[in-house]
């Protein structure tokens, strides 16, 4: 695990990577602030900023008992709705994210994606969570005869799309094509 000790926007060139994936369907670049700090086992994760503020909210608000709780909760749901971005913690990936680590980039931006479909963009996170603790590895594994996944699975199987050179045809474009090239009119 790293606390973050470096932080950039997203880089043109890593947006209009991302911008070959998720066509006009990520926030602006603005939006999307890449660190060099990494969760457990130095992996790298993406939250939404408002877990930031919602954190630093029950830290300072714990002593007072259960009106905090009622407003800690609503923060959260605030905060949730109202997003003004995302972290994007890629550890040692952080200079060249774009050019040495593009697969990296795009499971990360996935997540960036999920929050922005979201109505509480918190949801991708918790999902994210709940996968990784009770499944662990497998949490990234899918089957291609679904259509319901977790946030990891999907961010995976669309990770695999773009290491595959992004083919258009097969069971992965047919997801991505149905799911992500299409998520503005969902």
């Amino acid at each position: 695990m790293r606390i973050p000790t470096r932080f950039r926007l997203l880089s043109e060139e890593e947006y209009r990577l991302a911008l070959e994936v998720f066509n006009q369907n990520l926030p602006s670049r603005r939006r999307i602030i890449v660190t060099n700090g990494s969760g457990i086992s130095d992996k790298a994760f993406t939250i939404p900023i408002s877990l930031i503020l919602i954190g630093a909210i029950t830290v300072m608000a714990i002593p007072f008992g259960l009106l905090t709780a009622l407003v800690v909760f609503g923060s959260l749901c605030m905060a949730s709705c109202l997003n003004p971005g995302y972290l994007m913690n890629v550890g040692k990936a952080y200079p060249n994210l774009g050019s040495e680590h593009p697969s990296l980039l795009i499971h990360e931006i996935t997540h960036v994606w999920q929050g922005e479909r979201a109505f509480f963009s918190i949801t991708y996170v918790l999902n994210s969570c709940f996968h990784q603790i009770f499944k662990g590895h497998s949490a990234y594994s899918y089957a291609m005869r679904s259509q319901k996944y977790s946030v990891e699975q999907e961010a995976q199987l669309i990770e695999d799309w773009f290491t595959a050179g992004k083919p258009e045809t097969g069971p992965l474009w047919q997801y991505v094509k149905s799911k992500v090239k299409a998520s503005r009119e969902d």
